[in-house]
């Protein structure tokens, strides 16, 4: 009698305990997943909250740097205004002359000039490859002219916004175009006191491909 009794509850019980063990893991594995479901959810929450922070330091780092260039900004001395004034003019007499040995004299060894619709020259060596293709193309200046509207000074760089007007011809052409627009330029104050261009940019005020 107990020979036949004693097997079958073994199994009964081996069977409640394989019950009991497949419950107890896979609340286990959920509790897991749950877990890991937190985990990515509070990751993605740094993360988010990261970026936000990064966000707020940078545009306070700019904000900081614009606060500082504002209040470092300014006004030329009556000196270093005549005196960029006189150079401005020297090189204006130079372009309508087509002496580029001059103008080339002006611009610092790692100056950038970013001309309309032209790809930017960098340096004194590409300005002066320019130049010469300017004299080879029979390129000319008819008239030229710049009108600054605003000037500043930033530690040992000024900043120079205003207009220009220029009448060109080239090659066989005897008939002048006439361009006007703006421009932007920085200017490298030397040891000596002197003016050298390190960036300059300048448009036109209107699109001449519609005219």
């Amino acid at each position: 009698m107990r020979s036949s009794v004693l097997p079958e509850r073994w199994w009964v019980e081996l069977k409640l305990c394989r019950v009991a063990f497949y419950t107890l893991a896979s609340r286990a594995i959920a509790g897991i997943f749950d877990s890991v479901r937190n985990l990515r959810s509070n990751y993605r929450e740094i993360q988010v909250s990261s970026k936000n922070r990064i966000r707020q330091i940078i545009l306070a780092l700019l904000f900081l740097t614009a606060v500082t260039v504002m209040s470092s900004a300014m006004e030329l001395t009556p000196g270093e205004a005549d005196r960029l004034d006189a150079l401005s003019q020297r090189l204006e007499d130079a372009t309508l002359a087509g002496d580029y040995d001059t103008l080339l004299e002006a611009y610092a060894e790692d100056a950038i000039v970013a001309p309309d619709f032209q790809p930017a020259i960098r340096g004194r060596t590409a300005l002066k490859k320019r130049y010469q293709e300017n004299r080879k193309d029979g390129l000319k200046y008819h008239s030229f002219s710049g009108t600054p509207e605003k000037r500043w000074r930033v530690g040992d760089e000024i900043f120079d916004y205003g207009s220009f007007g220029m009448a060109v011809s080239q090659g066989e052409s005897q008939s002048p175009k006439a361009y006007h627009g703006s421009y932007f330029q920085i200017w490298q104050i030397r040891p000596d006191g002197g003016f050298a261009i390190r960036y300059i940019i300048w448009n036109l005020d209107y699109n001449p491909c519609k005219q």
